[in-house]
């Protein structure tokens, strides 16, 4: 009886270790950046300066809501599932239908999840992206899909190394697509609103 419990408490703290393993180090880095800019100013200083750039700078209004939705993405797809023994057990994924026959929303789901993440890439990084040129649809095509099959696959990799959560194409070609439909969405939106010039 002592025995199971220790092996459970064991058990229970390894699989915490190991299922947010990846999150800490990005975490910690994160933090060791505030903490040097905390050291340096003080946090009554780097606060005002902080709010201060929020309030002034859009391009970094548009990071913050980058990182923001990122870092729900991530939490959706990578730090908040239950740790897989066979994470490439089902590889080819939920079309319609999962493994045992049922109807999935998986898909829709992950479309959903990636309709805002390709358009909020290319709004944070319109500056960089663009510069001077001409916004057309087919380069918001391009980087659309580029970067939702890029953040995609980096997710499944991700995945398959911390055991979380299971690798899947079918993921791969959902997001895919969700980052596609995000990116002509920014470019209706962007023509609307730029439509006399």
């Amino acid at each position: 009886m002592y025995l199971d419990f220790f092996v459970n408490c064991v058990k229970n703290i390894l699989k915490t270790l190991y299922t947010y393993g990846g999150m800490a180090p990005a975490f910690a880095v994160v933090f060791m950046f505030a903490y040097m800019k905390l050291r340096e100013r003080g946090l009554k200083e780097t606060v005002r300066l902080w709010v201060k750039e929020f309030k002034e700078n859009s391009e970094y209004r548009r990071i913050f809501v980058l990182a923001f939705y990122s870092a729900i993405l991530l939490g959706r797809t990578v730090f908040c599932r239950d740790i897989s023994a066979y994470p490439l057990g089902h590889l080819l994924g939920a079309w319609l239908h999962d493994e045992n026959g049922r109807i999935t929303t998986t898909g829709i789901e992950n479309i959903i999840l990636f309709i805002p993440m390709s358009a909020i890439l290319i709004w944070a990084l319109y500056d960089r992206l663009f510069g001077s040129r001409r916004v057309s649809l087919w380069r918001i095509i391009k980087l659309s899909t580029s970067f939702s099959f890029i953040i995609s696959l980096s997710i499944e990799f991700v995945q398959l190394m911390l055991k979380s959560g299971r690798v899947q194409i079918s993921d791969l070609v959902f997001n895919t697509a969700g980052g596609l439909i995000g990116g002509v969405i920014y470019y209706i939106i962007y023509k609307i609103k730029h439509k006399g010039e």
